[in-house]
């Protein structure tokens, strides 16, 4: 039976293609990293930080209003996390230019679909990290459903001038400019900040839910090399001062502002 380049997971799982059982290893581990999210989202420590920032973003509702709001913004985000049928490509990069993207990608979210784009083939190191970047733009559907507070945060947090001199020194002025654009995205360091949460729970540095230290951050900053190059652009791309706000203060719950045209 002849491949083609589009698969859904349920596709996949159900029909003879070359190199089958590597493939459903592959699922496997991006099933892991979206698990991840799921539980994430239903942990009591994110939940309590959900419930502070939404009771700041909706301060005139009632305490009823407020509960059913807050139990619609959970009930979605489990939704989203659930959804286990996740596309698997061939071609990467050219079903995301394809889908209008403007940039180098090795899996994307759709908006559009409202759907996770991830490669057939792939590391097996780098597979949980994938599924995990992009369930998490899927949660907050980029920046549709992230807060002012968390978007006025992140902006305030960015270190424009350590990106540059950290992440892009070899790049034109043109690659560094796109790039700076890309990390001071506020959907993408949300993604990444998941992505580096649960690195620092694989290397033993921090739980979730246990409050964000400067000791944490000297221990990353230690095992930098062990850490992702998304998670490395992510706590690169913060500033020293702010980390602690960032990671200690941040949720996501809906607001009216623009959908993010970012795809990645």
């Amino acid at each position: 039976k002849k491949e083609k380049a589009e698969w859904t997971r349920n596709e996949i799982e159900n029909t003879e293609i070359s190199n089958l059982e590597k493939t459903k290893s592959i699922i496997n581990l991006y099933d892991k990293g979206r698990k991840w999210v799921l539980h994430n989202i239903a942990d009591p420590k994110y939940l309590e930080r959900l419930k502070e920032e939404a009771r700041s973003s909706y301060p005139n509702i009632s305490e009823e209003d407020f509960q059913i709001k807050l139990d619609e913004i959970i009930l979605d985000r489990i939704k989203q996390a659930s959804d286990d049928n996740f596309i698997l490509l061939k071609d990467v990069q050219g079903i995301y230019e394809e889908s209008g993207g403007d940039r180098q990608a090795e899996s994307f979210y759709d908006i559009d679909d409202n759907k996770v784009n991830l490669p057939l083939d792939v590391d097996f190191t780098r597979a949980v990290e994938f599924a995990l970047h992009e369930y998490a733009h899927k949660v907050t559907q980029s920046n549709k459903l992230l807060t002012p507070k968390a978007i006025a945060l992140f902006s305030e947090a960015f270190d424009s001038l350590s990106v540059a001199q950290n992440l892009f020194l070899k790049g034109t002025e043109k690659d560094t400019m796109k790039s700076l654009i890309y990390f001071s995205n506020p959907t993408e360091m949300y993604a990444e900040k998941k992505g580096f949460e649960y690195e620092l729970e694989k290397l033993g540095i921090k739980k979730y839910g246990e409050k964000f230290t400067m000791e944490h951050y000297e221990e990353a900053i230690k095992n930098l090399n062990k850490l992702s190059d998304p998670s490395k652009g992510f706590i690169l791309s913060i500033k020293k001062e702010m980390i602690e706000r960032v990671m200690n203060e941040i949720a996501e719950i809906p607001n009216k502002g623009k959908e993010s045209e970012n795809k990645a």
